[in-house]
């Protein structure tokens, strides 16, 4: 009797125990889901008589419901619904097709076939999970595992542990709290969070921000777009931690404004510290002719920007350290070669290296001669089939006739050290090259 009485207690004081998490866990989704509705990105099933929302919380999700939520976290709403999408799937409803189709067209979400989207079917946790990871810039297969998403997102603060190969059990309050806390994640490479995006993007203005990507290239980005971006030129100012300045400009190449820092880490030293950056997006592609042309003459940076003020369309400084990274590798270089077309007036370097280490890291040419390397020329090297491939004007090294040698180093921006030299090459008289 004692021992049935003890095990009677003891199952007792286990439901008891369990109550006040339950409830948390409860309270905990509701004060997020709130939140969202304030916000004006969670919207519920239907209103109570109050006029207060119907938010389902204990209800399954469907894939459906899941990416509407996604959609209006992002705030992307009005914009899926004013787009035009093709998609892939024959299973989604027209009333669907805005929110899939931006979704897919962006590259949140994918089908459960190649035509098959399965909008009705329950979502599980490691989906939405990676839905979220996706629209804060991570990609599935490279960052994270599609089928142990929280793994990563436990990482980087976005779930809390609570989700595993166990979960069965996937409701609208989890995607209340995931969405929710989101929101205070930044966004992959950045030190931009989600709600500040969306802030920046509410109040319509122009605003840049930086991401680093795995091999350590640097990009200013903006939500500026343009229709013809033939037209639109940018200029970079650059604040060095020691208290030097660079500069440089670069035309735009798509909708999207941006700035690839390929060129401008032309710099011999490695960590370099960015203090700040004034980044300048002009309408004319011929600003920076104006620009350099002052500069040239005056060596002054009020005449610079002077003679192409006009046509000033955005102007954005960002004031976060900006930690340039570097990454090193053993190379196995297989040949170097350098051909001359006299009729496009070019020069082709071309450098073959081991396949297994093509995709890591970054690749700078660097040409010395008698008065020492000329860093200035420290040139991206772009990939193409397999080899490192770059293509400049006849002459643009050295003139006619003119002895120096040729380096390829890892790390495009940097040659301090001579672990980063892949090779070597000696120009000689006549436009001959020797390996």
């Amino acid at each position: 009797m004692k021992k049935r009485l003890s095990c009677i207690i003891l199952t007792l004081v286990m439901i008891i125990s369990l109550v006040p998490f339950a409830a948390a866990a409860s309270d905990e989704a509701t004060e997020a889901a709130e939140a969202l509705y304030e916000l004006g990105l969670f919207k519920g099933t239907g209103t109570n008589p109050d006029g207060t929302p119907i938010f389902d919380l204990d209800k399954t999700p469907t894939r459906n419901q899941a990416i509407i939520m996604l959609v209006r976290l992002l705030g992307k709403e009005e914009e899926a619904k004013a787009g035009t999408w093709k998609i892939p799937f024959t299973d989604v409803s027209d009333s669907m097709k805005p929110y899939i189709g931006y979704a897919y067209t962006n590259g949140l979400t994918n089908g459960t076939s190649a035509t098959t989207y399965s909008g009705g079917n329950p979502i599980r946790a490691n989906q939405y999970i990676t839905f979220v990871l996706r629209s804060l810039g991570y990609t599935s297969g490279k960052d994270f595992a599609v089928s142990t998403a929280w793994e990563f997102s436990d990482k980087i603060g976005l779930t809390d542990e609570r989700y595993n190969q166990s979960t069965n059990e996937f409701l609208r309050g989890d995607i209340a709290l995931i969405s929710y806390r989101a929101l205070s994640i930044n966004l992959k490479g950045t030190a931009v969070s989600l709600q500040q995006k969306l802030e920046k993007e509410k109040q319509g203005d122009y605003w840049a921000w930086y991401e680093v990507d795995d091999l350590g290239r640097l990009r200013m980005k903006t939500n500026l777009t343009v229709s013809n971006p033939k037209r639109y030129w940018v200029l970079v100012e650059l604040h060095f931690a020691n208290g030097s300045k660079s500069y440089d400009s670069q035309g735009t190449a798509s909708s999207l404004v941006q700035y690839d820092f390929n060129s401008l880490l032309s710099y011999w030293n490695k960590g370099t510290v960015i203090n700040s950056v004034d980044f300048y997006v002009y309408e004319d592609a011929s600003t920076h002719t104006a620009f350099w042309a002052q500069w040239d003459e005056s060596r002054g940076l009020e005449k610079s920007f002077a003679a192409v003020a006009d046509n000033l369309i955005a102007q954005f400084t960002l004031d976060n350290s900006i930690f340039i990274q570097t990454t090193s590798s053993q190379f196995e270089l297989t040949s170097l070669s350098i051909n001359r077309n006299e009729e496009a007036k070019n020069e082709t370097y071309t450098a073959y290296i081991s396949p297994e280490i093509l995709d890591e890291g970054e690749y700078g040419l660097v040409y010395e001669r008698g008065s020492g390397r000329q860093n200035q020329n420290l040139t991206y090297m772009r990939r193409a089939d397999g080899y490192l491939t770059f293509t400049r004007e006849i002459d643009h090294f050295a003139p006619p006739g003119a002895n120096g040698t040729f380096y390829i180093s890892h790390n495009y921006f940097a040659l301090s050290e001579t672990d980063d030299i892949v090779c070597s090459v000696t120009r000689s008289t006549g436009y001959k090259y020797q390996f």
